[in-house]
């Protein structure tokens, strides 16, 4: 099993947490605090197309897998501060 990221898989996490930057610390506190949707989160990462990132692309997915789609996760899940 090849365990390296390639070069595709580099500019999902790239892409990933630039848009995550916008959603800064504060961010999911308040959700938490207001007991609210993360509608403005959800709404960036629809518009950015990663919500299909593994569905196939006959379905308008990008068509990639679940190795992506985690890394796609975990890239969401990383804590990040304002830049």
């Amino acid at each position: 099993m090849n365990h390296s990221s390639d070069a595709q898989q580099a500019q999902i996490r790239d892409s990933v947490q630039q848009l995550c930057f916008r959603f800064d610390d504060a961010y999911w506190p308040e959700r938490d605090r207001s007991a609210t949707f993360p509608e403005a989160f959800c709404r960036a990462v629809a518009a950015a197309g990663w919500l299909g990132i593994a569905m196939p692309e006959e379905y308008d997915g990008l068509g990639l897998g679940i190795t992506e789609a985690a890394i796609l996760m975990q890239a969401a899940a990383r804590p990040r501060r304002a830049r």
